[in-house]
């Protein structure tokens, strides 16, 4: 993508315009809605918390310990 720094425990990689976390895999459109996304979501310190995919995992993992 670019110089994001991804803070999300979750993400994996990007390429083109689908983004791999630990949970699954997300095409869009183009590009510059990935990176819109990402930046809302996976590389924002507060905002990859209000992800579905990372509160999915979390719950999944603390029922696990």
């Amino acid at each position: 993508m670019d110089n994001t720094i991804y803070v999300c425990p979750f993400w994996q990689r990007d390429i083109k315009s689908n983004l791999y976390c630990e949970g699954a895999r997300l095409d869009f459109k183009n590009g510059a809605t990935l990176r819109d996304y990402a930046r809302r979501y996976c590389a924002d310190i507060h905002g990859w918390r209000c992800c579905s995919i990372a509160a999915a995992l979390n719950e999944q993992y603390e029922k696990e310990c």
